[in-house]
C-alpha cells in the first residue's frame, strides 16, 4: 500500500513524499485482540531496523521517525512538547541538549513521559529526546538491546486463558 504526506501544508505535487508501508508493521484495529501495551511490546520487524557503525562494530537502532510512525499506527495522535533546551556556550564542541515530553493514550489512560537528548544541533537533540521518550512506551525497541527480552511473552501469558 502506498501513502503520501504533504510536507509543508501546501498541496502542490513537488511537496508530496511517497513511501511504502511495510506489510509486517501492523496497525491498531478494532478486531485486534491485543491491548495497546501488547502491540507496543512486540519487537520491531527486521525491515524497520537500521544499523549505524560504532567503534565496536555495527549497532542496531530504530530511527525516531519510525518510532513516531509506530506510535501513530498503534495509538493514534500524540502530543510532543519541548520542556527545556540548552545551547552551547560558544564552544563548537559542546552539544545542544533538550528535554521533551511525549503524551499518548495507552489502553485508555493518558500517559506522559520525558526524554532527554543531545546533538550537534537542536534538530539532532530533539530527535534524540523524542526517541528516548518514545522508547519508554515502546517495549519492542528494548528487544534490540537485550537478548533476554521477555516483555512481549509475559504480556501474552497474562492474556492467555
Amino acid at each position: 500500500m502506498t501513502e503520501y504526506d504533504i510536507v509543508d501544508g501546501e498541496s502542490d505535487a513537488d511537496d508530496l513524499v511517497w513511501f511504502d508501508v511495510p506489510a509486517d508493521v501492523g496497525t491498531a484495529d478494532e478486531s485486534d485482540p491485543l491491548s495497546d501495551l501488547e502491540r507496543l511490546a512486540q519487537p520491531f520487524p527486521d525491515t524497520l531496523i537500521r544499523q549505524v557503525p560504532t567503534g565496536g562494530g555495527d549497532m542496531d537502532y530504530v530511527p525516531w521517525y519510525t518510532e513516531a510512525q509506530r506510535l501513530l499506527a498503534f495509538l493514534g495522535t500524540y502530543d510532543w512538547f519541548i520542556r527545556h533546551t540548552g545551547t552551547p556556550s560558544g564552544d563548537d564542541k559542546e552539544p545542544f541538549y533538550c528535554v521533551g515530553e511525549l503524551t499518548v493514550h495507552v489502553d485508555g489512560r493518558r500517559v506522559s513521559v520525558a526524554g532527554a537528548g543531545q546533538g550537534s544541533d537542536m534538530k539532532n537533540a530533539e530527535s534524540d529526546a523524542f526517541s528516548r521518550a518514545a522508547s519508554k512506551f515502546d517495549g519492542g525497541k528494548l528487544a534490540l538491546y537485550d537478548d533476554a527480552y521477555w516483555l512481549d511473552k509475559q504480556l501474552a501469558k497474562q492474556r492467555a486463558p
